[in-house]
């Protein structure tokens, strides 16, 4: 079951990002501040809170848009 959450999530997200792949990478925030953000509210005790991730997705989806965009030479900086 957990599987299935996880995968209709990411499934949600990667349709997200579809239509930012083809813009070029902005600034890319090398902290990932926001994905700290996503772990603080989703994850507590190493367990992952699926169903409220699932009704809220809004800043994953964000973080995921972000990076998807981001040439992997900027990675490495």
């Amino acid at each position: 079951m957990i599987t299935l959450r996880f995968r209709f999530i990411l499934s949600l997200s990667l349709v997200a990002l579809a239509g930012l792949v083809a813009r070029g990478a902005e600034s890319f925030d090398q902290t990932d501040a926001r994905f700290g953000r996503v772990l603080t509210a989703f994850v507590k005790n190493a367990n992952v809170d699926y169903a409220k991730l699932k009704a809220d997705p809004v800043e994953l989806d964000a973080y995921l848009q972000e990076i998807a965009v981001v040439p992997a030479a900027e990675f490495a900086r």
